[in-house]
């Protein structure tokens, strides 16, 4: 139930996110659709967080956390990052929700724990992989992505879920 409120909130809000198709789905699903049911029946959320040092267009920094390092909200280089919207709902949900156990009444969702898979190449597609570049994670902005964190509290609120004014200041980096 709470995956179809916030998914008929993501229609609502941002239309444009169910245009992403997942090429391999049968049924032609979005991946915001598939995302939201997955993150709210899931009892471990897996993020893939991805950095290969060069992208598919020879810029550095690519992949899911690298691109997050070409985003700079002080310098007005702000953008709805999919997967920092993903990180920043399935936090939310797991700050209230995170045991599964609600005292009294029926959980909203069982996600327990998020646990990141950490992926780093060269470049996407890459032969071999490489340990992550932690260190890297300097790179990310200590600001946050106004109009990713917007989306996400927009969401999270319509569904009824409370969005504080700290969630709202999360950096980039914190995330």
């Amino acid at each position: 139930r709470l995956g179809q409120r916030l998914f008929a909130q993501v229609a609502a809000v941002a239309p444009e996110m169910l245009q992403l198709r997942i090429a391999e789905d049968p049924d032609g699903r979005s991946s915001a659709s598939r995302f939201l049911e997955g993150v709210v029946r899931t009892v471990q959320y897996n993020p893939v967080m991805s950095w290969y040092l060069i992208d598919e267009r020879n810029e550095p920094n690519g992949g899911s956390v690298g691109r997050l390092a070409r985003m700079d909200p002080l310098h007005e280089v702000d953008y709805v990052d999919d997967f920092l919207l993903e990180m920043l709902m399935a936090l939310r949900l797991h700050q209230l929700f995170g045991t599964g156990m609600t005292a009294g009444a029926a959980p909203k969702t069982t996600l327990a724990t998020i646990l990141p898979i950490t992926v780093c190449a060269e470049r996407p597609y890459a032969p071999t992989i490489q340990p992550f570049p932690r260190e890297k994670i300097h790179l990310l902005s200590n600001r946050a992505s106004v109009d990713t964190n917007a989306l996400a509290a927009r969401l999270l609120a319509s569904a009824g879920i409370p969005t504080p004014e700290y969630f709202l200041r999360l950096s980039i980096r914190e995330v």
